[in-house]
C-alpha cells in the first residue's frame, strides 16, 4: 500500500513537472512571435510610464541627471583622464546614493516640521518646500557636473557660458535658501559656525 502511494506521488510530481516544462516552452515560443514581443515591450513601457507618472517631474529629472552624470564621469575618467579604477567607481556610486539619502532626509525633515506644527495647531505646510529646495540645488549641481564632464570629452562642442549660467543659478538658489535660514543670524554666535562654509568674517549685521 505504501509502495503504491509512493508511486502515485512520484507520478503526480512527474506530471506537474512535465506540464510546467511544456507551459514554459509554449511561453518562450510565443514570445518569439512579433506580435507577442511587441505586446510585451508595450506592456513593459506602459508599466514604467505608470510608475513614473506617480513621481514628480523634478525627481525624474534628478534621477536621469544622476545616471547621465555617472556615465559621462566614467567616460571622462577612463578614456580621457586615464585615472579610472574600481575604487573610484565605487566611491562615485556611494556618492550618488548619498545624494538620494540627503534628499530623502530633507523631505523627512520638512514632513516632521509640518506634523509638529499640525500637532500644535500651526500651519507649517511650507516646510515641505525644504525637500524641493534641496532637490533643485542637487539637480542644478548634477547638470553642471554633466556639462563639465562633456567639456573634457568634447571641449569644442560645449559652450562655456552654459556652464557658467548653471553655476550662477546654483549660487542664486543656494543664496536664497541661506538668506532665509540665516536671516538676522550672527555668524559669530551660531552653534554651527565651525562647520559652516558660509560664515562671514565679523558675523552678519543685525537689523
Amino acid at each position: 500500500m505504501r509502495r503504491g502511494l509512493k508511486h502515485w506521488k512520484a507520478d503526480r510530481l512527474y506530471f506537474f513537472a512535465k506540464k510546467r516544462r511544456q507551459t514554459m516552452k509554449e511561453f518562450f515560443v510565443a514570445m518569439r512571435t512579433p506580435d507577442a514581443a511587441g505586446l510585451s515591450v508595450s506592456a513593459f513601457f506602459t508599466a514604467v510610464a505608470a510608475a513614473l507618472g506617480k513621481i514628480p517631474v523634478i525627481l525624474i529629472l534628478f534621477m536621469a541627471a544622476v545616471a547621465i552624470d555617472y556615465l559621462t564621469g566614467w567616460i571622462k575618467a577612463k578614456y580621457f583622464l586615464r585615472d579610472w579604477n574600481s575604487k573610484t567607481g565605487l566611491q562615485g556610486i556611494i556618492k550618488k546614493v548619498m545624494y538620494f539619502v540627503m534628499i530623502g532626509t530633507a523631505f523627512l525633515i520638512g514632513w516632521g516640521i509640518k506634523e509638529m506644527g499640525a500637532g500644535a495647531g500651526l500651519n507649517l505646510d511650507f516646510a515641505l518646500l525644504i525637500g524641493w529646495y534641496v532637490t533643485a540645488v542637487m539637480l542644478v549641481n548634477e547638470l553642471t557636473s554633466i556639462l563639465e564632464n562633456l567639456y573634457v570629452i568634447m571641449p569644442e562642442k560645449v559652450p562655456v557660458w552654459l556652464i557658467k549660467t548653471l553655476k550662477i543659478a546654483d549660487e542664486t538658489i543656494e543664496g536664497k535658501i541661506n538668506d532665509l535660514v540665516c536671516k538676522n543670524q550672527n555668524c559669530d554666535t551660531c552653534e554651527l559656525k565651525d562647520r559652516c562654509n558660509l560664515k562671514k568674517e565679523g558675523g552678519t549685521d543685525e537689523n
